[in-house]
């Protein structure tokens, strides 16, 4: 964990993937904020004690009094469980479409199996094993190894096209 947070202040991927995901934002009219990322609020937040920012079974205490008022209420309220969180969003977006896409990719002749890099059988039976409760890092792994054929892909034909 400690390696992957010092990646992400060390190289340019995460300045360059904010910077990319803001430009689509602003070309459809949205203005990105990170007001959790100014310096002023993470110095405050960080003198306050922890029992101010979590308590027994909620997070974000400081957070939630200070735009109670202006976020609606059913917002602020405590959640039955947490929401919002990566692994979950995840797990959603691949149950409602990621095996045809999978099944679409690797159907086809592979780049990355060519390569000698993936066994697609092996892929295809874990893809096909996902089943009702798989385990999230399986669910990382094929998401990863999607992304990397279809970034080879698009490598390819970037340089059959010439640009």
């Amino acid at each position: 964990a400690s390696y992957e947070s010092r990646w992400y202040v060390e190289t340019p991927y995460f300045p360059r993937a904010a910077a990319w995901a803001a430009s689509l934002a602003l070309q459809a009219g949205v203005a990105v904020r990170s007001p959790l990322l100014d310096r002023r609020v993470l110095d405050f937040a960080a003198s306050r004690p922890l029992s101010e920012r979590v308590g027994i079974s909620d997070s974000k205490l400081v957070l939630r009094e200070a735009v109670r008022g202006i976020i609606p209420e059913e917002v602020l309220a405590p959640r039955a469980f947490k929401t919002g969180v990566p692994r979950g969003y995840l797990a959603r977006q691949m149950d409602r479409s990621f095996l045809p896409m999978f099944a679409e990719v690797f159907g086809a002749p592979s780049e990355l199996s060519t390569m000698g890099i993936v066994d697609v059988a092996a892929l295809r039976r874990a893809a096909a094993d996902l089943g009702p409760r798989p385990n999230h890092v399986t669910r990382v792994q094929l998401f990863l190894t999607l992304q990397a054929e279809l970034w080879v892909r698009s490598i390819k034909e970037h340089c059959r096209s010439g640009s």
